[in-house]
């Protein structure tokens, strides 16, 4: 944890996790069905084939991969347009921090990638 790291429930696991607007996840401690103390840590996400991050959250006993980039911008972002899609505004998927993160439809969030990829191949040239 951070200095100016803010933490938010996450939608749905209130109470079992936070997530921050630096993009961490944070498993509340906590009494398990068996008794036994668990959390208390900030979980260590894993990529996925395509590199989004994801972690797995427990509930009910029943585990739930998420994406990272979802659970910030489900607990900070506004979508007042309900927009379905997350875009990297760096186009780097493992950069989930609020700052780097807005909702948007899917010809954006397309049209972004290759705007950005051209921009970056005019660099070089």
């Amino acid at each position: 944890m951070t200095e100016n790291e803010i933490w938010k429930d996450v939608v749905g696991f209130e109470g079992l996790y936070k997530v921050s607007n630096k993009g961490n996840v944070y498993s509340v401690e906590r009494i398990s069905l068996q008794g036994r103390k668990i959390g208390g840590r900030i979980l260590k996400p894993s990529p996925n084939s395509g590199g989004y991050l994801l972690v797995g959250l427990c509930k009910n006993g029943k585990i739930k991969k998420k994406y990272m980039h979802r659970l910030v911008a489900e607990a900070f972002l506004p979508n007042p347009e309900n927009h379905p899609q997350i875009n990297h505004i760096d186009e780097v998927k493992d950069n989930n921090e609020l700052s780097n993160l807005e909702w948007c439809d899917s010809r954006y969030n397309v049209k972004s990638s290759i705007y950005y990829v051209l921009c970056n191949i005019k660099c070089f040239l």
